[in-house]
């Protein structure tokens, strides 16, 4: 099972992600041990160079084990992927995926606003008392309702404490009138 931000990586890039068999993993060990091995064949060589050349060291170390002839078949790495691989590859699309944030069977409050990380977000007052899922990106927060896009906000900085008064009036709630934030009975006592 994948959570949604694993299949929305592999669907942005057009690729299956198969997970390792749960009972009887064989692929994982043959996985885990071929990156063993190439860690192995490049560190070895590199463990007294400087860390500034290390970068261009890494990419020549890894280029001769690819072209490296394999013990017990015809050819080498970069021949298999010339000859196999190669063809069966896309390009990457134009756009770079970003990671999303998702929350499900999010309440949009009697106010019409929904809360993520101590923020609220207006929502179309048709929606109050709904459940709705929130997608959090770099950029946009968007809400939706049955797979459908409702509204988009640019998120604000976590706890940024747009309550109420801020929402509904541009100011924030630290201004709101000491009337709002004061109890009666200490009103009295103060004098104000």
């Amino acid at each position: 099972m994948f959570n949604d931000a694993y299949e929305a990586f592999g669907e942005h890039y057009m690729t299956t992600i198969m997970p390792a068999r749960v009972r009887k993993p064989k692929q994982k060990s043959s996985a885990g041990g071929t990156v063993r091995n190439a860690a192995t064949w490049v560190i070895a060589q590199l463990r007294n160079r400087a860390v500034a050349i290390l970068d261009e060291a890494v990419r020549e170390r890894n280029a001769t084990r690819n072209v490296h002839p394999f013990q017990k078949r015809e050819g080498s790495r970069n021949s298999v992927f010339a000859e196999v691989e190669a063809a069966e590859l896309k390009p990457l699309p134009d756009v770079r995926y970003d990671v999303i944030e998702r929350a499900h069977n999010r309440s949009v409050n009697l106010d019409f606003r929904i809360v993520h990380a101590k923020n609220r977000y207006s929502v179309h007052r048709h929606y109050a008392g709904r459940k709705v899922d929130l997608r959090v990106e770099e950029s946009t927060l968007s809400t939706h309702h049955a797979g459908e896009r409702i509204t988009t906000h640019r998120p604000l900085p976590s706890c940024a404490g747009n309550g109420r008064d801020h929402a509904a009036s541009g100011t924030s709630s630290a201004s709101a009138s000491p009337s709002r934030r004061t109890p009666p009975s200490r009103r009295r006592a103060s004098g104000s």
